[in-house]
């Protein structure tokens, strides 16, 4: 899934940081750092990224995104087709696809509620699939401690054709809170 023949391509995003000023001046900040989190001879392409909102601010160890696996002869970056999961602690990337000629949209993270809600990666991953096969979206609920797992799905629902998205929908997620 991950390659053009023997050639790996894997996402190889770069984490921006900004360190503001502590004297709370908002014109300055202290010092910016850019760090390639994945190292490669090759990347492919990949957009939307997201995190669990509860950790917007604050460091974070998870990173998700949509990316093209690659796969495609023509446009091998486009159309995304897999949901990727980079964990910036060990650099290790995990994958989900939804199958063949199926590509997805933007990932919109939503955060587990509770008190016993403790690892930042508690959470599902809320998408639209388009299904090239018979011209139909779905909305895709993943949970997003199993990205790379085939348990990461725990529903899809099929979307009338009369609201059948286009490629490229975005989203958002709003709790009732």
């Amino acid at each position: 899934m991950n390659g053009r023949g023997k050639e790996q391509l894997l996402p190889s995003p770069i984490k921006l940081s900004i360190e503001l000023d502590k004297n709370k001046n908002r014109h300055f900040h202290h010092s910016c750092s850019a760090t390639r989190l994945r190292k490669g001879s090759r990347s492919r392409c990949s957009d939307f990224p997201i995190i669990n909102p509860k950790y917007s601010g604050y460091e974070q160890r998870y990173i998700y995104a949509s990316a093209s696996s690659g796969t495609h002869e023509t446009l091998p970056n486009f159309p995304f087709d897999t949901v990727v999961k980079w964990d910036t602690l060990n650099g290790k990337l995990r994958a989900w696809s939804p199958g063949n000629r199926t590509f997805i949209g933007e990932p919109m993270f939503v955060s587990k509620q509770g008190p016993s809600t403790v690892e930042e990666d508690e959470g599902y991953l809320v998408l639209v699939e388009y299904v090239v096969s018979n011209r139909r979206c779905n909305l895709v609920i993943l949970d997003a401690t199993q990205i790379g797992e085939a348990s990461a799905v725990i529903a899809r629902f099929e979307v009338p054709k009369y609201l059948t998205f286009p490629l490229g929908f975005h989203g958002t997620w709003a709790s009732k809170q």
